[in-house]
């Protein structure tokens, strides 16, 4: 009996080591993505909007992805582009961030009960403010995403600066996001996902499993 237990136990880690692991994403606002298409003008407006609520509860902040690329290789915002992509590195401020923001809550992921992303939509100028939550693990800082996950290295984040009102990564960001030739525009005919396999150092590939929960008020 006693060895019987003993191999129960270890079935059940066994079992359990193999489960995947999963990612609550919540929806809170019934919104086409296809009916986002806000102007240069718009998405700079809402940028300085939630930077300024950022600013004054003291994050820690950095411009992300490829509202970086765009700034930091055209001196400007990608047209196109219905989002904003911002990096701040803690959940501790989260809920003074979810009742300064004057913008709804169009999507949160949660994984383990920490908060890895929440999307806000800012009616007033047509967009979107896609905001990933970094936490910090050892010597990294780690975002969990459906399809992996982002580690960046401390050094980075310490290396945050403010540059022309905005803060943002140094350029080694932008080498190991996008390759080493990131100042030359090219399209892209993959998915993000794919993108970020082959090109991006920081990210680390795994499928989560996706428990969709839907909050929106009929």
């Amino acid at each position: 009996m006693k060895y019987f237990l003993v191999f129960i136990r270890f079935l059940k880690k066994k079992i359990l080591y193999q489960l995947p692991e999963l990612i609550y994403v919540n929806y809170f606002l019934e919104l086409n993505e296809k009916n986002i298409n806000p102007s240069s003008d718009e998405l700079f407006n809402s940028l300085n909007s939630f930077i300024n609520t950022l600013n004054s509860l003291n994050i820690k902040h950095s411009i992300s992805k490829g509202k970086l690329l765009g700034y930091k290789r055209n001196k400007n915002l990608i047209k196109g582009d219905i989002d904003i992509d911002i990096d701040i590195f803690s959940n501790q401020m989260i809920f003074e961030i979810l009742n300064l923001v004057d913008m709804t809550v169009y999507r949160t992921m949660i994984y383990k009960g920490v908060y890895q992303n929440i999307v806000f939509f800012d009616k007033r100028n047509n967009c979107l403010i896609d905001l990933a939550i970094f936490n910090f693990d050892r010597d990294k800082y780690i975002n969990v995403t459906p399809h992996g996950t982002f580690s960046l290295p401390k050094k980075l984040v310490f290396g945050i600066n403010n540059k022309n009102g905005y803060y943002t990564y140094n350029e080694e960001y932008l080498n190991n996001w996008y390759g080493k030739d990131w100042e030359n525009p090219r399209p892209y005919f993959k998915s993000w996902i794919e993108h970020y396999k082959e090109d991006c150092k920081y990210f680390n590939f795994s499928n989560f499993v996706i428990k969709k929960v839907n909050f929106i008020k009929k």
